[in-house]
């Protein structure tokens, strides 16, 4: 299964980038990962770059939208 494009708005954007001004480190790669994938980063390149697992960082943008990522 494919995973579907995350889309963010001018204001999502910002109101992550402004999130990691202030978050732990841990947060911050969260929220880069997010940005990544809206930029059209494939989950294991984003991954790679963070030097996160690729199973992590899916979960983390299914969370991001809301959604579970066990589904």
């Amino acid at each position: 299964m494919k995973p579907r494009p995350l889309v963010l708005t001018g204001r999502e954007l910002g109101r992550l980038r402004e999130f990691m001004k202030a978050c732990s480190k841990a947060e911050c790669l969260r929220a880069e990962a997010i940005i990544q994938r809206a930029q059209g980063i494939p989950h294991r390149k984003a991954a790679s770059m963070l030097g996160a697992h690729v199973r992590n960082v899916f979960r983390w943008v299914e969370r991001y939208r809301g959604r579970p990522a066990w589904r």
